[in-house]
């Protein structure tokens, strides 16, 4: 398999566009267009302020595709929309600090944190989802996550999780 001397990835033959691969070049040829990023920021602000249900979104934004992948089999990758991205914070209350405390000292997995991780993660992909549907994407490509914990220095107890996703939101071809 050949590997695209851009972006150092090992590609299959379908997916090189001359010496480097499509998602390198698709990159290479986007032009930056000011005025229309302004217009996007505007249409996704108008969208956030406006008082659209989110499950009709959640719906409607049902059909994204997200993969961790960089191509989607069977289907061919349009253009690159843009970079989306999506976080989610959750907060661990004192009764969930105890029941890990427990497990902690006397080991076995923690339900209840495990949930609060799956939870967090499904709530993160529902948002990247609703993100790549307001930009007008088909797909979101290359679907990184990222967790951390932050401790609530408050006396009570708790702290919050945070679930971060990014990836290439890009249109599909037939």
């Amino acid at each position: 398999m050949p590997i695209c001397p851009k972006c150092g990835q090992t590609r299959q033959v379908e997916v090189m566009r001359g010496d480097i691969c499509i998602y390198c070049s698709n990159i290479a040829s986007m032009q930056v267009d000011d005025e229309a990023i302004d217009r996007d920021r505007m249409a996704l602000n108008r969208d956030r302020a406006a008082n659209v249900s989110v499950v009709s979104l959640d719906k409607a934004a049902s059909s994204v595709i997200l993969t961790t992948a960089f191509d989607i089999p069977g289907r061919e990758t349009g253009e690159i929309v843009d970079i989306v991205g999506a976080e989610v914070a959750i907060g661990v209350n004192i009764f969930k600090d105890i029941a890990n405390a427990w497990r902690d000292t006397f080991g076995g997995r923690s339900n209840t944190v495990q949930t609060t991780l799956r939870d967090a993660r499904v709530q993160c992909q529902a948002e990247l989802r609703r993100e790549a549907f307001r930009i007008g994407a088909d797909a979101v490509i290359g679907v990184r996550f990222a967790y951390s914990e932050a401790s609530v220095a408050t006396g009570t107890g708790g702290g919050i999780l945070f679930v971060s996703a990014t990836g290439t939101a890009v249109s599909l071809g037939d």
